[in-house]
């Protein structure tokens, strides 16, 4: 029996470590055996997931290269596997180490390779015009494994990490939508934001982000009538989206919902809003038949002049206010940190966009249209059924993670 050494060092890379424990599950129901090193942030996943691992400090700096070494020694593993290869890399490096030290124990090393490497590189664009410097794809590392559908379906080392498509029963819908309070004719839409896109940095380009964009959607969709209804997962409710009154549904993310009842949740919304391209819930929520509107920023701007001359004849009200106190504003395609061009070569070409739409944060008509045309209009979500099922069966020929890994391994 192979045992493999899974790391998920990230302070707040729920994603990952999700992505890592969704191969570590398959590997196990393939006859491997599994154990992880985690960030003691996310130990409430691992034990809910009951793997065994271990959690460590961040105070440990360059010492968590004799952690790794005693795992190691003990565990016995017989490959190492990084969730994810961008998150691992940054925090060894934080702490003094770099992803070569994981060639000393001559075991074979692989990556869960989010973002392609081959075709995003290593230079991240930041909000305020700032770049991070990921580390380099290391020559060390053996093989690295890509997850559709962040990325596109033809790219070499393709694998799924789809969940498994369902849809939510009428009953249990109706229920669900029930005890929110909601009748027939109401839109229920779901916005899911994490700790990472509110916790003040220290840049200010961010701060003022994270704190500008919910006011902006506040005007927005204080403009949708009497009918909708937002459904918002995070840490802490958005002062500013509470100008929405009882249209504004708040649910603590911390301690998490059930999967399953988050699930019927999400299953049972009419779209989910997104201002993170990255997102694994956007993914979740095409599994189970609910559209996605992703959620850009392309304009750079320093003035108002600048955000008239980029909208053209499509400024509005809303906009001119809102700008007057937010501005500088930069690109995202995941707020509030940017990745604007960073993200772009993963999206060129990626037929995750045949079932999400994806919209401009600036240009309000779009915004407000988008969001009554995907709730409202059955022709619509019909189409929207048949690109999703076609999506759907290109996903279902890639292989399994755990597949992929084993016949990587040989």
């Amino acid at each position: 029996m192979r045992k493999h050494l899974f790391i998920s060092l990230a302070r707040y890379g729920w994603g990952e470590i999700t992505m890592g424990l969704r191969v570590a599950k398959q590997l196990r129901d393939l006859g491997d055996d599994v154990f992880f090193l985690v960030n003691e942030n996310l130990a409430p996943l691992l034990s809910s997931a009951r793997i065994s691992g271990e959690t460590l400090n961040e105070s440990l700096g360059p010492l968590v290269g004799v952690l790794i070494e005693d795992i190691v020694a003990e565990e016995k593993p017989s490959s190492i596997i990084l969730a994810d290869h961008l998150v691992c890399g940054d925090a060894l490096q934080r702490m003094g180490l770099t992803l070569e030290f994981l060639d000393r124990f001559g075991l074979p090393i692989i990556a869960i390779d989010t973002w392609n490497h081959a075709e995003t590189g290593s230079s991240v664009d930041l909000v305020g015009g700032g770049e991070w410097l990921l580390p380099t794809w290391s020559s060390k590392i053996s093989y690295g494994i890509v997850p559709v559908p962040f990325n596109a379906t033809t790219v070499d080392h393709a694998c799924s990490f789809m969940p498994s498509p369902s849809l939510i029963p009428r009953r249990i819908r109706e229920h669900v939508r029930k005890d929110l309070g909601l009748c027939q004719q109401d839109q229920l839409v779901v916005l899911c934001t994490s700790e990472w896109q509110t916790n003040p940095l220290e840049f200010q380009s961010f701060n003022s982000m994270a704190d500008s964009i919910p006011r902006l959607l506040s005007k927005y969709l204080s403009r949708m009538g009497r009918h909708f209804h937002l459904l918002h997962f995070a840490p802490k409710p958005f002062d500013a989206l509470s100008d929405l009154g009882r249209q504004y549904h708040w649910v603590p993310s911390f301690p998490p919902m059930l999967p399953e009842q988050f699930q019927s949740v999400l299953g049972s919304s009419d779209l989910v809003l997104s201002l993170n391209y990255s997102a694994t819930t956007n993914h979740l929520a095409i599994a189970l038949g609910t559209p996605v509107m992703l959620v850009m920023n392309s304009c750079e701007a320093k003035s108002q002049d600048d955000i008239d001359a980029w909208l053209a004849s499509n400024s509005t009200d809303s906009v001119r206010e809102w700008a007057g106190k937010a501005l500088p504003i930069s690109r995202f395609r995941m707020w509030p940190l940017g990745f604007h061009g960073f993200l772009q070569p993963t999206f060129k070409e990626n037929e995750l966009l045949n079932v999400c739409s994806e919209v401009e944060l600036l240009r309000e008509a779009d915004f407000l249209s988008t969001i009554d045309c995907i709730t409202s209009d059955r022709s619509w979500k019909a189409k929207f059924d048949e690109r999703r099922d076609v999506y759907l069966s290109h996903i279902a020929a890639l292989p399994s993670p755990g597949a992929l890994v084993q016949n990587l391994l040989g």
